[in-house]
Parts: C-alpha cells; sequence; structure tokens
C-alpha cells in the first residue's frame, strides 16, 4: 500500500509538473510594424512564437524560439528587428506588452523586458523608443486584435488612440506602425498620419508651438 501510495503521489506530481510545464503563464508581445506574440509558462519558457502579420513572418524566418527563455527569445527577434532595419533609426518604437493575471508577474516581466531591449538596443547603437505595458485580459479587445492580424498589446495602443478621436477607425489605425500611433497619441490625434514622417512633423510642431507660447 505503501509503494502503490508512492506511485500515486509521484504520478500525480508528474502530472502537476507537465500541466504547469505546458501552460501559459504569460503572454508578451512585440510591435514595430512585425507583430509577434510570444506565450510563455511559469518558468519563462517559450511555449509558441507567433508571427501575426507578413512583416513578422520575415522576422522569425529560421527560428525556433519553442523551449528557450523568454530573455534568449526576445533577443533573437530585437536581433532580428535590428538586422531587417526596423529599430535603426531615432524616430522608430517597440512595443513591450505583457498579458498576465498574476499583476506582480506581469510588472516584473515588463520591467525585465524593457532593460532586456534597452540594453540590447544601446549595444547596436540603435536610438529606438521603447515603450512598454501591462494588458489586462478583454475579450473584445482580443477579437478585434485578432480580426486585425495584430497583437492585444498594439490593440490596447489603438483604444488609447481611440480614446482621444473616437471618429478614428480601428482598422485604419491598425495599419499603422506603433512609432505613428505613439506620435499620434503624443499630438492629440487630430487625423490619421500621412506616413510616419508627416506624424513626426506635426508632433514637432506642436511642440514648438507649445514653446512659443
Amino acid at each position: 500500500m505503501a509503494a502503490a501510495l508512492i506511485l500515486m503521489c509521484g504520478g500525480a506530481f508528474g502530472v502537476v509538473s507537465w500541466r504547469d510545464a505546458n501552460a501559459v503563464a504569460s503572454v508578451v508581445s512585440l510591435d514595430v510594424n512585425p507583430s509577434i506574440e510570444l506565450q510563455v509558462n511559469q518558468k519563462e519558457r517559450v511555449l509558441s512564437a507567433r508571427p501575426l502579420n507578413e512583416d513578422a513572418q520575415v522576422i522569425l524566418d529560421g527560428m525556433d524560439l519553442k523551449g528557450t527563455s523568454l530573455n534568449v527569445a526576445v533577443n533573437a527577434i530585437v536581433g532580428s528587428l535590428l538586422q531587417n532595419g526596423y529599430l535603426d533609426s531615432l524616430s522608430s518604437a517597440i512595443l513591450i506588452s505583457v498579458e498576465d493575471n498574476d499583476t506582480q508577474r506581469a510588472a516584473r516581466l515588463e520591467s525585465s523586458l524593457t532593460a532586456e531591449v534597452d540594453a540590447a538596443l544601446q549595444n547596436a547603437s540603435a536610438g529606438a523608443a521603447i515603450l512598454s505595458q501591462v494588458v489586462t485580459y478583454d475579450a473584445g479587445l482580443q477579437t478585434q486584435a485578432q480580426a486585425s492580424n495584430i497583437s492585444v498589446g498594439k490593440a490596447a495602443l489603438i483604444q488609447q488612440v481611440q480614446a482621444i478621436n473616437s471618429a478614428l477607425d480601428f482598422n485604419d489605425l491598425a495599419a499603422l506602425s506603433v512609432e505613428e500611433l505613439d506620435q499620434l497619441r503624443e499630438i492629440g490625434a487630430p487625423q490619421l498620419p500621412i506616413g510616419a514622417s508627416a506624424a513626426a512633423a506635426a508632433a514637432s510642431a506642436t511642440t514648438i508651438s507649445g514653446q512659443l507660447k
């Protein structure tokens, strides 16, 4: 009976360990224009790395990130983004989003990943801006993100822009880069930008106007 009990306990422990190792604890997304979603377990091991649009497929081409640590995966993705010219200008931006029911773990991951990406950009002498956020689960937001082939993190940023100007269309905003969305948010989202340079020019004009006042 004792042996049987030990076997039962061992089997139960094995099932729990397997479940924990394969259960999604956190969802981390990295957005520039490529949108990439990483599902991660409690031990911060990557369960899946999913490209959410065509640009992201190029970034992840040839990578097998399943089973790697989250930090290694994020560094690999940032390296690929740099190689493909997405983070090589001062006006470019990358958005790091963490979705997790454990708010403390989410905040810790947001902080550590921001530091990791910042170090990678400094080593590459890249001046891209880093935006980061913790995202709360929202079924409606998830549906919108899936329909537009973007991450929930980028969808949350779009919601912030729409909160400023509700007349702007979600799908139109989804087509913009993180850099353009951030600049649009900064200038009060008066209208859709013609392009990144136009948004930058508008932001600059607003800043100069404010200084003159």
